[in-house]
Order: C-alpha cells, then structure tokens, then sequence
C-alpha cells in the first residue's frame, strides 16, 4: 500500500512487503524512493536522478515557463506551477524578495529540492518574513530538501499575534517533511525563533538549526512570549533525527526545543551552547518540556545554560525517556545543572547515559533535580554520573518521586533506592568514551538497550572477568577487537584500522601515542586538532588548554592567539 508496485520495488531491491521505504532515500541522493518511481529514476542508482517536473533560477531574467531552457526565477512561480506529487528544482544561487519567502505548497504533496545541496541553495528572508508556511494540511509527501533559510523573521502581527512566530518555518496542521536543511540566523518576536508549530507532526532529518533567536521588545511581549529559541510546538510531534542544533538563544524556557502538550522525539542529535537567558527563571537551556512526553536516544547534549534551572533539559509532567545519551558541561544557576524535572503522575527513565561535568551554582542536583508527585517510574540505569559536583543527583522536598538509581557510577554514591551502585572514577576519555582499564566496562545491568550511542552491540567484554554476561556503564559499550585500548567505532572514524594495533603508533608525528591521541579525543591525523595554532602536545603538556578547543577560554581569542600575546 504504498504507491510503489511490488515488482518495481523488487527490481530495484526494496520491501514490496514494507510502508517504511516509501519516503526513504535508498541511494543518498535527496529523492526518496516514491517520488524515483512516480518520475522514472533509479532508487539505486544516485547518479541517475528523476527529471524535475519544474525548473527555477534566481540567475535567470523573469518570464520563464518553469522548462529546463527558461526557468521560473522565483521559487514561489515553481511551487504554483507544480503538479501534485511534482518535483521543484531550484538551481544554485542565493533568493530573495518577492517569490522567495513565506513559500507556500497551498497543500500539494511534491518535492521541492536544490540542485547541489544546502551550502549552494540559500533562501535569504532578509528580516522580511519567513522562508516556508504550511497551513494547508501538508502532509510527509511534501518534502523539502537542501535549502539553507537564513535571516527569516517571524513579525508581529496585530490582527495574528501568531504572525510573531517561526522565523524559518511556520507550520500549523500540517506534518511536512524537511530534509538536510539548513536554518541559520533567524528570529521570531513571540516563539520559535527558527520552526513554530502548532498541531503539526513535522519530521526533520540531517538539517542544522542554528544561531537563531526568540526574543521580544516590549513588556507584554517579554512577559508571556519568548519561548524555543530554535523550535516552538503547541500541540505537536516533531521528530528530528540526525540533526545538530547548536547556538540558539530566547529570552524564556527551551534555549534550542520548546514543547507544550504534544511529543517529541529526538534520535542521533547534537544539541549544544543553546542558551535560555535574560530572566531569572529561564529554565531548559536545551530543551523544555512542558505537559508534553520527551524520548532523546542517541544524543550528545553539551554546553548549554539556562539562567534558571535545567541547563540542558527541563521536563514538567510529561514522560521523559534519555537513552544512550551523552550531557556535559551544561549549567543552570540554580537546580539540575544537567536535568530538572517535576513528574506529577508521570516516568522518567534515564539509561545508559553519560553524564559528566555539569554545573549548578547553587549545588543543588548538579547532573539531575527531581521532584515527583504520584510518579509513576522514575529510574536511572547503567549511567555514568560523574564531575557534576557535590549532590550530583538530589530529589526535592514536598512529594513522593521513589527514585530508583541502578548500576550506576555515582560520584559522591547514592544512598536512595536501588541495587549495584558505586562511587569510582569512571576513567573516561576527554571525548567521554571509556578508557580499557575503566572500572564501568561489564559493569551494567542486563536491560539495556541493545545497541550504544555509536550504533554498536552492546556485549560483554571477553578481556573483563565476571560472573555472568553485563554490558558497559555508560552511553559508550567500549568495543575493542584487537586489544589496542582505543575503542573500534573512534579508529574507524580517525582513519585508523580497527584490526591492526596501532597504540604505539604516532601517525601524525606530533610526540603523542595513537592511545594518547585516543584518550585526549585529539586527531592522530593532525598535529593541530582545533586549528588554534598550537600543537596538541604543547596544549596538553604546557599551556594546559584544551586541543579539542580552538578557544578554552571563550574570551573570543584563540589559544595560540593568547600564547603569543603573553609570551
């Protein structure tokens, strides 16, 4: 039942017996398997592409018919001349002005794509209205793909405070899907500084959200409106997968992601320096969840400040799931420097996660602040919880929240409910994976997930002596099948072989070990991780800097800048 005939899916190696590959993309080529077969292409062949229904560019003078000889110059004249279930295919360039913001489908299922990707394709709103508005029922069919939208500005609108919302992209009933997208630099004066939802089940896969701002100019405005600097739902699930969401800014709850009374689920993320600021109870610096339910799997959570409570998460009432997660270096002034959150007859359920190095100013939960009333579970499994100061997990006074703490590496301990626990040092690498000797490996219990944050099995380590099989604590399983105590999934990623030992080995002839480089989280590639000037073994050895951060200090000068300066 899903569009495509059984024998064109088995010709071309897909699931005649399967829905899910429908609006999947087999060959990485921005078209998803339904639109290669409604217009002839190969689904497994990327170099063969499905012929455009419709041909824009901005290069090109007005007067065009949307034909590959004379394309429209505008994007909105494509759209509008679209069939349904169409292709739109917009040339290199950047567009502005009339036609090329506040972009509507008006409904129709098609694919509106670039022609080499977002870093080629830029839709410039230029503070003057955003870059696309579903409102007419849009639905997963209607895809857009490798855009950047920058300067997007959702204004008040007197007659439609929600004209105020969704700098990039406003959405209301409707459930679009935006691929590989980029939004950078917008700013909303209500909510939402890039996406506003309401009632929208909106899917964004491989986009980056960033620098965007909610922010508002007068008291009333300041008072009630100013939520998710990045992404704002009322009502709504979005689902992002794969997505980075990074250096977005408002002036109240939800730094990056607000929602209220609707879903959310984030898998494969990164979400990191949002901040929510300016008011003394801003509170979510990365993400806040309000009545709604919450599932991060998979996401790397880091550096983000809420001037309130929850640098990186707030939940209030609402189901939160964190699985396989890494959070870090988040603060908040006051409670939860990593999580705060309050369960009035709800479950939070946290496994297998790393969590380190968090902060809150008044020491109150410095990883996680819990109040519960009537809660239903609130469980932490196969953690590591460690550098996030004294009181790292503490439960409010005024109800009853039975937080239950399980096979997890506490610093400080735990002295609540629960079974396996113990306060050793983790021994974790800077890019937080477990070192070969970390107490943490084969030490967790036996329900967690099945794969870890790289995608890897969870298994038990043939090198770790113990009673019976136990996987990792932690959102790392440290996998290492020849023994060189560097885990596989960084090898491969560092162009190093995974079957070979190479420990010893100094590949870019720095004076640091390949196993160095591994624990330092430095590129054994390059002698310069972070470009800042100085080498990785002067920053680890002399300045003492960081070599995975081109500027430790955050003082806007880089490490090597600041060497020369003093000498």
């Amino acid at each position: 039942g899903d569009g495509m005939p059984d024998a064109w899916e088995l010709a071309y190696g897909l699931d005649p017996s399967s829905v899910a590959d429908k609006m999947t993309d087999a060959d990485g080529d921005g078209y998803a398997n339904y639109y290669e077969y409604l217009h002839r292409g190969n689904p497994a062949d990327g170099a063969f592409v499905p012929a455009p229904s419709v041909y824009v560019d901005a290069s090109v003078p007005a007067g065009g018919d949307g034909s590959a000889v004379m394309p429209f110059n505008t994007i909105q004249a494509g759209l509008n001349a679209s069939p349904e279930f169409g292709i739109v295919r917009v040339a290199d360039g950047v567009y502005g002005g009339a036609g090329n913001k506040n972009l509507d489908f008006a409904g129709k299922p098609l694919l509106l794509i670039s022609e080499n990707g977002a870093e080629h394709c830029v839709i410039d709103c230029q503070f003057d209205g955003c870059g696309l508005r579903f409102e007419d029922g849009e639905s997963g069919v209607s895809v857009v793909h490798g855009l950047t939208i920058r300067n997007g500005a959702g204004k008040e609108d007197s007659e439609d405070w929600y004209g105020g919302q969704g700098g990039a992209i406003y959405c209301s009933g409707s459930s679009p899907r935006i691929e590989s997208c980029r939004l950078v630099g917008c700013h909303a004066e209500f909510c939402g500084g890039a996406v506003f939802l309401w009632n929208a089940d909106i899917l964004m896969v491989d986009c980056a959200i960033q620098s965007n701002r909610c922010s508002s100019r007068d008291w009333y405005q300041s008072e009630v409106h100013r939520n998710g600097g990045a992404i704002y739902g009322v009502e709504s699930s979005p689902v992002l997968r794969n997505c980075v969401i990074t250096d977005n800014r408002c002036d109240g709850d939800g730094g990056a992601i607000r929602v209220d009374e609707g879903s959310l689920v984030l898998e494969d993320c990164v979400i990191a320096r949002n901040t929510a600021e300016e008011t003394d109870s801003s509170c979510g610096g990365g993400l806040f969840s309000y009545l709604s339910s919450a599932v991060l799997r998979n996401c790397v959570v880091v550096n983000n400040h809420a001037a309130y409570a929850g640098g990186a998460i707030q939940s209030y009432s609402g189901d939160l799931v964190i699985e396989n997660c890494i959070l870090a270096r988040n603060t908040a002034e006051d409670w939860g420097g990593a999580v705060y959150a309050e369960f009035v007859e709800s479950s939070f359920i946290a496994d297998n996660c790393t969590i380190v190095d968090n902060h809150s100013e008044s020491s109150a939960g410095g990883a996680i602040f819990c109040w519960g009333y009537n809660a239903l579970e609130l469980t932490l499994a196969n953690r590591v919880v460690w550098g996030n100061g004294t009181d790292s997990i503490e439960e409010g006074a005024g109800g009853t929240s039975f937080l239950e703490v399980n096979y997890c590496d506490v610093e400080g301990g735990w002295t609540g409910a629960g079974t396996g626990n113990v306060n050793v040092d983790p021994q974790l690498t800077r890019g937080r994976r477990l070192k070969a000797s970390s107490p943490c490996i084969d030490a967790g219990g036996s329900d967690a997930a099945v794969l870890d944050i790289d995608g890897e099995e969870r298994c038990d380590d043939p090198a770790h002596a113990n009673l019976y099989s136990m996987v990792d604590r932690g959102a790392d399983e440290f996998v290492d099948a020849e023994g060189d105590g560097m885990a596989d999934v960084w090898e491969t990623r560092q162009g190093l072989n995974p079957q070979i030992n190479e420990a010893s080995g100094d590949t870019d002839g720095d004076s640091l070990s390949n196993l160095e480089e591994y624990h330092h989280n430095t590129n054994p590639q390059a002698g310069d991780s972070d470009g800042d000037g100085l080498g990785d073994a002067y920053e680890i050895t002399q300045s003492l800097t960081d070599p995975t951060d081109a500027d430790t200090d955050d003082d806007g000068l880089t490490d090597g800048q600041e060497v020369n300066i003093t000498g």
